[in-house]
């Protein structure tokens, strides 16, 4: 068994801050605070001393650790000889951050390809459902065009292809930046 944890009251306020910045992210401020304790962290934690250290329920803990375990932010981990689940930050947390990046892009584009198929499906659902002449007309813009500036757009279907290449910019993007990052700092060791 591992000895008891005490944190500073600095630690403890860049913990608090922490969350704070989570939330004006839109993210829970509770993954935040467990985010920067397991950063702060010496060692890895139980679910119960996390609970205890930020003064919230064992359920807040084990909901928002299995949302950053999922996402490859830490990990859980095993002592010998102790049969409980310790949760630490991963120790190349941040060299997974570039493909973790890539996997949601990608995930993005398939969900625009399938708001692609639903606006179609849509479009000839409302076709069908429009025998009466003063039935909606359905808005039509032409896509976004790449290199083209961007405007606010109106029709569904100019979003999703606006979306998309978005996605490409940042694919693009995310591609210059890997190189670099490698050429600078490596991999992970």
């Amino acid at each position: 068994m591992l000895p008891p944890l005490a944190f500073s009251p600095d630690e403890l306020e860049f913990v608090e801050t922490v969350g704070l910045h989570f939330e004006t992210l839109g993210l829970p401020r509770i993954g935040g605070r467990i985010f920067a304790l397991l950063i702060l962290s010496p060692r890895p934690l139980l679910l119960d001393e996390i609970a205890t250290t930020l003064n919230i329920s064992r359920a807040s803990v084990s909901v928002n650790t299995r949302a950053f375990v999922a996402n490859g932010a830490i990990e859980v981990r095993a002592i010998s000889g102790d049969r409980r689940q310790y949760y630490a930050m991963r120790k190349d947390v941040f060299f997974t951050r570039l493909p973790f990046l890539r996997r949601h892009l990608e995930s993005m584009r398939r969900l625009f390809g399938q708001a692609q198929s639903a606006i179609a499906q849509g479009d000839d659902y409302r076709r069908r459902m429009s025998d009466s002449p003063s039935a909606p007309m359905l808005v039509r813009e032409p896509p976004p065009a790449w290199g083209a500036p961007l405007r606010a757009l109106e029709a569904p279907d100019a979003r999703v292809a606006q979306g998309l290449l978005f996605i490409d910019f940042l694919e693009s993007q995310l591609e210059a930046m890997e190189a670099t990052f490698k050429q600078r700092f490596g991999a992970a060791r």
